[in-house]
């Protein structure tokens, strides 16, 4: 399934929004920064915003880093909370390491979720 351009965090007051107020959690070769957002914000819809700094590497390098941690929300999103914004940044060992274990870091990570979040995974959506 592809993602809907609804499902991608654009504007950098959101960025900003999600860093800011969200839960952070570093993953090795990505940082994980969740915001729940509230039903009545917004209809349940999960979004991710993508962030490769130079620092990971030529535009060749980044842009790689940043389809994986596309395809990493594309694969695994039901495993996030039901209505949330996730920012992913990607770091230089995302470059390096096989995909099985970016798969593996990524879903650890949203199990670790506070209870609350969890409770909205087993929602169906």
């Amino acid at each position: 399934m592809r993602l809907t351009p609804r499902q991608h965090i654009r504007r950098t007051a959101e960025f900003q929004t999600v860093r800011q107020s969200g839960r952070g959690r570093e993953c090795g070769p990505f940082l994980f920064q969740l915001r729940e957002v509230s039903d009545s914000e917004r209809p349940p819809l999960r979004r991710v915003g993508v962030i490769a700094s130079k620092r990971l590497g030529n535009a060749v390098q980044r842009n790689r880093a940043k389809r994986r941690l596309r395809e990493l929300f594309r694969l695994y999103q039901q495993r996030l909370p039901a209505n949330c914004d996730l920012v992913l940044v990607g770091r230089r060992r995302i470059l390096e390491m096989d995909w099985p274990t970016c798969v593996q870091r990524f879903c650890l990570t949203a199990e670790r979720l506070p209870a609350s979040a969890r409770a909205a995974e087993k929602e169906p959506s």
